[in-house]
């Protein structure tokens, strides 16, 4: 009788031993706020570029934007935060749909703006992380002089960033040609969801 009761606590200890560690508390993690004052905007938002060489014009609105929590597709993971931004670009007289996301990072991820992970609209890349190349206390373009500036190497793209304005300019950088398009018209409004 004394066996069965030390096998039956034995039991019962693994068994709690098994639950608490399949019960381990999730984290989730949230898209902090510096990230959202230089990437998230809400919808009707715009931006107005114009190629420096070419002087033509590409405009890209803001036209839906879908906030979710990821929950983990397997045990250990952790929940992040998502935005899935929907932008309508108008170029040489089309319009055409693109996605990107914004998204947390997890874990032992730094969860700054020091990381840019972002599909950023113009690459067509997958989402990844950028390269953070600098910051400017103001930097100038034409007649504008723009404040809390960062750049970022991306994907053979160097995109400067600034605060509560989004992208002011980004550099598309190939083997025969370096392409730059200038902010030079926008309206953003603050995503306060």
């Amino acid at each position: 009788m004394k066996k069965q009761k030390q096998l039956l606590f034995l039991a019962i200890a693994i068994s709690t031993a098994l639950l608490a560690a399949r019960c381990a508390k999730i984290e989730t993690y949230y898209l902090d706020q510096e990230t959202k004052d230089y990437l998230l905007f809400d919808v009707g938002s715009y931006w107005i570029f114009q190629d420096s060489a070419t002087l033509k014009t590409d405009s890209i609105v803001v036209t839906s934007i879908k906030h979710r929590i990821m929950h983990p597709i397997s045990e250990g993971q952790d929940e992040v935060e998502v935005y899935y931004i929907d932008y309508t670009c108008f170029d040489k007289d089309t319009n055409w749909l693109i996605n990107g996301m914004l998204g947390s990072h997890a874990s032992d991820l730094p969860d700054d703006f020091s990381t840019l992970r972002y599909r950023f609209i113009y690459t067509g890349g997958p989402v990844g992380t950028g390269t953070y190349k600098a910051y400017y206390e103001t930097y100038s373009i034409a007649n504008f002089i723009f404040s809390d500036v960062k750049k970022f190497s991306y994907y053979g793209y160097e995109i400067f960033f600034a605060k509560h304005i989004g992208c002011i300019r980004f550099e598309i950088n190939t083997n025969e040609t370096d392409t730059v398009y200038n902010l030079i018209r926008y309206n953003v409004k603050p995503y306060n969801k």
